[in-house]
């Protein structure tokens, strides 16, 4: 079972997928050390205590992309982006309602204002929600997230990265959502924890290796605020909120919004982020 689920998270190699036989002792013991070391928990080689609790977490679906463990596990610093942004600062979003017949759609749309006002508050971000097809975030929920990734474990949501298209982000609409008030019970999802988390990879943030940053992989149960390390991720992508008195940081930065509209261009066309959506949606 262990093996099983380091293939899903990218630490063993999926030729081992069908039988966990053929993983030697040593390939599944460096494994185990690599997902302990990655998650910022006691590296023994062994399944322990710590290592099960956070296995069985519900996760990100972005843990368990195509190669989205290529460089995560092995990084030295602790937050991590796409090296992808929006080139503007006001951005538009819409709540799709379908697969809500559980949910009340004005609680879900409270909640999701909310997350946004979390990422504006440490930004020059700006949010605001239309009712049009073409925005530059499409939330919604949707069913059977754990086929999509092919995986056993819980997955919450997930998110792709600003792109030129369009950010698709998506909460599993079978989870129990709620407001949550007990760090222990993980019988119900927190929507605001999970919100925050997605959009944060919706605005260009990678996965942390920071335990209570709420870039980690592993969600916990109850939103608390914005680790240091997340505020410092967003801000090394879009600046701190209010003015920037400081002449030479605004020329760093509109030679990085340069740079970042030449490869927003190439992205446009390019076949990666084809191939992104055609194994997504």
């Amino acid at each position: 079972m262990a093996a099983n689920y380091l293939v899903e998270l990218g630490y063993l190699s999926k030729t081992h997928s069908n039988e966990q036989n053929s993983v030697s002792k040593q390939q599944l013991k460096d494994a185990i050390k690599s997902f302990q070391q990655s998650n910022r928990i006691p590296v023994t080689g062994v399944i322990d205590d710590n290592s099960c609790k956070l296995l069985n977490r519900p996760q990100c679906g972005g843990m368990i992309l195509p190669n989205a463990l290529s460089d995560y596990k092995h990084r030295s610093r602790r937050f991590a982006s796409f090296e992808l942004k929006w080139p503007r600062t006001n951005l538009t979003w819409r709540l799709i309602n379908e697969n809500m017949t559980n949910l009340d759609e004005n609680w879900a749309r409270e909640i999701l204002q909310q997350a946004l006002e979390v990422w504006s508050h440490e930004t020059p971000l700006n949010f605001r929600e239309v009712d049009a097809k073409r925005v530059d975030i499409e939330i919604g929920f949707s069913r059977d997230l754990q086929a999509l990734f092919n995986t056993t474990q819980r997955i919450l949501g997930y998110a792709n990265p600003p792109n030129p298209i369009k950010v698709l982000l998506r909460f599993d609409a079978d989870q129990n959502w709620a407001s949550s008030s007990d760090d222990n019970d993980y019988s119900t999802a927190d929507l605001m924890y999970t919100a925050v988390h997605e959009l944060g990879h919706a605005l260009g943030l990678d996965h942390s290796n920071v335990e209570d940053a709420i870039m980690y992989p592993a969600y916990k149960i109850v939103f608390k605020g914005l680790h240091e390390d997340d505020r410092k991720g967003i801000q090394n992508l879009y600046g701190p909120r209010g003015k920037d008195r400081n002449k030479k940081a605004r020329m760093l930065r509109a030679m990085k919004g340069v740079r970042n509209n030449i490869r927003w261009k190439m992205l446009a066309i390019s076949e990666p982020i084809k191939k992104f959506f055609r194994y997504v949606f």
